[in-house]
């Protein structure tokens, strides 16, 4: 028994050193395995490394202990990354462009009849835009007629009737939690589209809603416009058929009214001086002094006209016709035959009816002030003498009768319209 105990321990002691030198090669086979496997994988950038000698190896072979990094310093890095990129914001693009000093007198006055032109499109918009509403609400009170203001009242009270009946439950709150991974970038949002009406199609539908209302205040009955005037006259009167009457001046007024800057109904009164002289030459003898060989003719004349503008604008020529009726008187002028002189004063005169043409021109400085010119050719129709002194009217001293002749006014009218 005694032998083999010690058999045992002496082998025992035979095989340590044995066993020794395997454990130390199969440590350094593992030490060089691992060194081959780290050294082909790289390590991660938020990982650090120590190095740890180890004890006990011959061969002084370092071991690389990995450590990751912490949740801690993942949520660390995200929020200075968060803060980085919400402190860059992205700012709008801006034009810097020089103007010039002083502004030439075009721009202005482009500028000038940009902003009328916006002033009236905007008004002309607005004016649309009351027009549809009252349409709306003229074809609501056919349709619906009392139906319509109560659905219209009911409808606010039933929402605020089911705004107090809903409850609002409280979201759950999710916990929150870090990843320890890297900060994921946020994805690009789309920019919304939204579908704009190009300036032509705008310019097309406010020009048609301009053609319908145009129309429409065509259709519509327009109270006819209506403008009172004055008009003072000066100038000179002639009878063409004859050589022995001479007009001196012609003086007068008129007052009219105007419509719609069309036409014109007037009444005028004109004054006019004329001059008559014997055909023959002759002198008449009466008693112990010769008679005159001119005789003054004083006319009144009290006509109605009736005038139409033919063109719209500063000048405006004028086409109508008149009706007169002139009522003449007539004496002897003053002059000196051997010195003696007489003049004569009679019941003598006349009375006739004169039709005519009217023509001419105004010249419209402003809506209140017109300057013209008139001209009229008068026809006699019919008249009557009253002859108190033969030597006035004789035809065989005088020729035809003045009331008999055609003759022509032609004056300067000053019109102020009121």
């Amino acid at each position: 028994m005694k032998k083999r105990v010690l058999l045992t321990a002496v082998l025992s002691l035979m095989t340590a050193p044995g066993f020794a030198a395997r454990s130390q090669a199969i440590d350094s086979e593992v030490d060089a395995e691992i060194d081959q496997m780290y050294s082909s994988r790289a390590a991660p950038s938020s990982t650090s490394t120590g190095t740890i000698a180890p004890q006990g190896s011959g061969q002084g072979q370092p071991i690389y202990i990995l450590n990751q990094a912490t949740p801690t310093a993942n949520a660390q890095a995200s929020n200075q990354a968060l803060a980085q990129q919400s402190q860059v914001q992205k700012q709008p693009t801006t034009y810097i462009e020089a103007s010039p000093l002083k502004k030439s007198r075009a721009d202005q006055i482009r500028e000038a009849r940009q902003q009328v032109e916006a002033d009236t499109e905007s008004k002309i918009v607005e004016k649309l835009e009351v027009s549809r509403m009252e349409d709306e609400k003229r074809r609501a009170d056919v349709l619906f007629g009392e139906k319509f203001n109560q659905i219209g009242q009911a409808q606010p009270q039933q929402q605020q009737q089911q705004e107090q009946s809903v409850v609002i439950a409280p979201a759950p709150v999710a916990p929150v939690s870090v990843a320890p991974m890297a900060v994921v970038a946020p994805a690009p949002v789309a920019p919304v589209q939204t579908a704009a009406v190009s300036q032509e199609d705008s310019r097309d539908i406010v020009r048609e809603e301009v053609r319908t209302a145009l129309d429409a205040e065509k259709k519509a009955v327009v109270a006819p416009t209506t403008q009172k005037y004055f008009s003072a006259l000066a100038g000179v009167g002639e009878y063409p058929d004859v050589q022995n009457v001479r007009g001196n001046y012609i003086l007068g007024a008129s007052f009219g009214t105007k419509f719609e800057d069309a036409y014109a109904v007037e009444g005028s009164f004109i004054y006019s001086n004329y001059t008559v002289a014997k055909v023959d030459g002759a002198r008449y003898y009466y008693g112990n002094q010769y008679a005159p060989t001119l005789v003054d003719v004083q006319q009144y004349g009290f006509a109605v006209a009736m005038k139409y503008y033919l063109l719209n604008g500063m000048v405006r020529p004028i086409l109508g016709g008149a009706a007169q009726y002139s009522y003449r008187t007539f004496a002897w002028s003053a002059e000196n035959y051997g010195g003696s002189s007489q003049q004569g004063g009679s019941d003598a005169n006349s009375q006739a009816i004169d039709l005519g043409v009217v023509t001419g021109a105004d010249f419209e400085f402003s809506p209140r002030f017109t300057l013209g010119a008139d001209f009229r050719y008068m026809f006699n129709m019919s008249s009557r003498v009253s002859q108190g002194n033969g030597g006035f009217l004789d035809s065989q001293a005088y020729g035809t009768p003045i009331e008999k002749l055609q003759y022509w006014n032609m004056s300067l009218a000053a019109r102020v319209s009121f």
